[in-house]
This record gives structure tokens, sequence and C-alpha cells, in this order.
């Protein structure tokens, strides 16, 4: 099972946690400046290094990837878009099971990340830290006793470790709350970014949200920080949830059972509608206006309807993809 196909704790408003660790080989120039010969080394070191548990990992090179079956990755969170970047040998080792995700040569040699159905960041961490310790255990990483590890942007020198939640705030988005919630993460030493992480916009009232500090703090310091923020977002999105419950506005009713009946009777639903439509709906969930589905389908319909993971890595028109997405809707709702 998937992360995406997991229930977890929390979920109802914590779609999932990942954990992403940051280490460069020493000996090597970060990847913005290796050699072709290089990237290929690293790859193959991590590969090797991974001996114990191969078996349970696919090797990926980026390169020999069509672009649709780059984009299912992305889709699925394994990637990022930066991956596939072809200026040097790319890898991606990803776990059979989709949470464990090791990318080579992104912008550091290797980016260890660990993914966790709901609120789980300690076990993401007991994940990723397993890895890092046996890829430690045969390759030389580059630290300095004073910085930590070293990576290729300072803001991830010192542990290299990237805690982050996938959220959902609709009720904060209604009630016009986003614009505060980005200024006091900040203050507070967090990021507030879009579905698909740095650089992407949110989508149906779906944030990641993650910590800006990587250095002069210990890896537990940092999730202990990162789980404080969380609960706080966590409480004022609870409370705000409840306001409206009280007192349900009719505009608000009536979207969520049009988002509703169009999960359930839609000929043809975009990928970006559809995102909307489980925004409102698990929010509908929540607020007793429609009865109970469980959470962890309307999570993996926003990952397997995606466009690259819908057509399979075939080819097929936006059109043959929202005519299938809404079949395929259709069948979770009756």
């Amino acid at each position: 099972m998937t992360w995406y196909q997991t229930d977890g704790k929390k979920n109802d408003m914590i779609i999932s946690t990942r954990v992403r660790l940051a280490r460069n080989i020493s000996g090597f120039p970060f990847s913005a400046k290796l050699s072709r010969e290089e990237g290929e080394k690293i790859i193959d070191l991590v590969w090797e290094a991974l001996a114990p548990v191969q078996k349970d990992f696919t090797l990926y090179r980026i390169q020999k990837l069509s672009p649709v079956r780059q984009q299912a990755l992305i889709e699925k969170h394994l990637i990022s878009p930066d991956l596939t970047d072809a200026r040097a040998p790319r890898a991606a080792i990803i776990h059979k099971d989709e949470t464990i995700s090791i990318m080579v040569n992104e912008e550091d040699h290797i980016r260890i990340q660990c993914l966790a159905p709901g609120l789980a960041p300690d076990a993401a961490w007991d994940m990723a830290n397993k890895i890092d310790d046996l890829i430690g255990e045969t390759i030389s990483y580059a630290f300095h006793e004073k910085f930590g590890f070293l990576t290729s942007c300072p803001t991830n020198t010192g542990t290299g470790l990237r805690v982050s939640a996938m959220i959902h705030l609709p009720a904060i988005s209604v009630s016009g709350g986003i614009s505060g919630l980005l200024a006091q993460a900040a203050k507070s030493g967090m990021a507030v970014r879009g579905l698909y992480g740095e650089g992407s916009d949110a989508q149906g009232n779906f944030y990641q949200i993650s910590n800006q500090t990587t250095l002069g703090l210990s890896e537990e310091e940092i999730i202990e920080r990162f789980g404080r923020v969380l609960a706080s977002i966590m409480e004022v999105e609870a409370s705000l949830r409840k306001k409206i419950a009280d007192a349900v506005p009719d505009r608000l009713t009536d979207r969520i059972m049009r988002a509703y009946g169009a999960m359930r009777y839609a000929h043809m639903i975009s990928g970006k509608e559809l995102i909307n439509y489980i925004s409102d709906v698990r929010l509908g969930i929540y607020l007793g206006i429609i009865e109970p589905i469980p959470f962890e389908k309307l999570t993996a319909l926003m990952v397997t309807t995606m466009p690259a993971n819908i057509s399979g890595g075939g080819s097929m028109s936006a059109e043959e993809r929202d005519i299938k997405r809404a079949s395929i809707v259709k069948k979770i709702f009756k």
C-alpha cells in the first residue's frame, strides 16, 4: 500500500507528512558543477550503498524516462520538478511502496525523502534516518564540524533536514485568514507553499508547511518546533470549522453540494476541478453535510487521477483524461 492509499492520524486535516534529508558526497563538486562522468559515478555509488535493501527499491534514470513518466512521479510527490532538468545524469531510487524516494544529483547529490500518511513526523524521520545511516556506512558525506552537513543551498546546511506536512485549510481560507497564516508561519520559521511544494500554486486549499531553519538545531528540535507550529495552525483551523458548523452559510452549502453532485454525476472533470471538488467535499464531510467517505480514498484520487498518472504512461488527449477521471470518481462515490 502506498502512502496515499493508507489511513493516517489526523487525516481530516493532514494529508501527509514528509521528511527530507539533503546530503552531498565529499570529493565531488555540487550537482550544478558535476561532469557527466561524475554524475554517473554518484548514481552508482548511491545504488551500491543500498545493496542490503536493493530488492525493495527500483532505480530510475531520469533521462531514460518519458516526460509523461517523469510527470507521474512528480504528481505522486516522489520527485521534484527540478530533478527532471537534464543538465547532468540524474536518478530516482524509489521504494516499492512509494514511501521512500531518493533523488540523486538534484540540487544536492542525495536527497532522501520519506512520506507517511496523515500526521506522522516521527515515523517519517525514523525511515529517513535509517536510510541515511545505511548510505553513510559506505559513502563519506561532506561535513563540517562547525556547520554540519554541507549543502548546495546555505539554507539547508546543518542537519539538512526539512520536515513538512500537506495540510487542508478550507476554514482558514473561507474566513480570509490565509495571508495572516503566511505571515505568522514566517515569523515562526516556517514556509507555506502550494500543493507541489516550492514554486507551486495553492490549489483546493491544500498547502505544504515546512521548516526553513536547519542550522543550529538538532533534528529532534526541528521536528519538535515544527510539531508545535503545525498544532497551532490545526487548532485555528479546527476552531473556525466549528464556527462554520454552527451556522453553515447557504453559499458554502451550495458550493459543497455542487462539488458533491459533480463528483457523482459529471461526465468530464479536469484535474484542477477535481482538486477543488475534493477540497469542498472534505469540508462537507467534516461539517456533516455529506455522508462520510474515507479520506484516504479522496487522497488517492488527488494522485491517481492527475494527468500523467491517469494516462498510465500513454498518450491521451485532455478530453479523454477528463472523461476517464470522471468515470473513476463516480465509482468511488457509488
